[in-house]
C-alpha cells in the first residue's frame, strides 16, 4: 500500500471508482481521509496519483531541511 508521511492517495468518491485523489494528511484504515486531511488534487489514475503524492512529499521534505 502506498503511504507517505504527509501526502497520500485515496480512492475518489463513487461506486467502484477507478480514480484517485491526493490528500495532504493521512487516511484511515478503511481508505478514507482522516480528520483534518485536505484534498490537493483532482481525480487521477492510481499511477498518476502516486507520482503526484511522491513529488509533493519530496518537495515538502526538501523544504524541511
Amino acid at each position: 500500500m502506498h503511504k507517505n508521511s504527509r501526502f497520500n492517495i485515496i480512492q475518489a468518491p463513487g461506486i467502484n471508482s477507478r480514480k484517485f485523489q491526493v490528500i495532504d494528511g493521512q487516511r484511515t484504515n478503511s481508505g478514507h481521509r482522516a480528520q483534518g486531511a485536505t484534498y490537493v488534487s483532482g481525480e487521477l489514475s492510481r499511477d498518476e496519483a502516486i507520482t503526484r503524492a511522491d513529488q509533493m512529499q519530496a518537495a515538502a521534505d526538501a523544504g524541511e531541511k
